[in-house]
């Protein structure tokens, strides 16, 4: 039985908005990732993700508490840093739905860890122009970090990548974001 939506797309393709429709709307359960890359502005710890210390992150992946994990070198303000990004593992309870960010590679952990019985899994699909429109709205734009994101997800996403992953696409642009989740739900697989 179905019962945990993965979205995947790449950089402001309007993930975090479908999830917490989903959420709001459809008594879906988050299931947060955690990371140690500094908070936002307007993001909240225990919502948006679980915020560790690069020492924390460390510890739960040498402690093996993590279904997957990644890391991202990047340059923020003319600092470099490495970002650490990865997924808990959790008992999930059969009679729930579940929702879920991931990207490829860690959609392909997280089903090998739970079964693709279990996972659909929806590529958000949104230009690029109007995905770097949305990211300058949030706090704290730094262009260097979005152009190298863009580079990296270009690989990431791509469609050789996302054959034999991805289950269906959304378009997620010139619609209503109500539209875009009715959509995922109406069509959807979840029992």
């Amino acid at each position: 039985m179905k019962n945990i939506l993965i979205l995947c797309g790449m950089s402001s393709s309007g993930k975090d908005s479908i999830l917490r429709k989903l959420v709001s709307d459809y008594d879906y359960l988050p299931i947060i990732s955690v990371t140690s890359r500094p908070m936002r502005i307007g993001e909240k710890d225990g919502v948006d993700y679980l915020f560790e210390t690069k020492e924390n992150f460390l510890k739960l992946i040498k402690n093996d508490r993590l279904i997957e994990y990644r890391t991202y070198n990047t340059l923020l303000n003319g600092v470099s840093d490495c970002w650490y990004y990865g997924l808990i593992k959790h008992v999930l309870d059969d009679n729930k739905k579940y929702v879920v960010i991931l990207d490829i590679q860690g959609t392909k952990d997280f089903i090998s860890y739970y079964g693709k019985d279990k996972c659909e899994v929806i590529y958000v699909d949104c230009p690029s122009e109007i995905r770097k429109e949305r990211a300058m709205k949030r706090g704290s734009f730094d262009l260097t970090e979005w152009e190298r994101r863009s580079k990296c997800d270009e690989v990431d996403f791509s469609e050789d990548k996302r054959i034999d992953v991805v289950d269906r696409v959304v378009q997620n642009w010139g619609i209503s974001l109500d539209d875009v989740v009715k959509e995922i739900v109406e069509k959807g697989g979840l029992e």
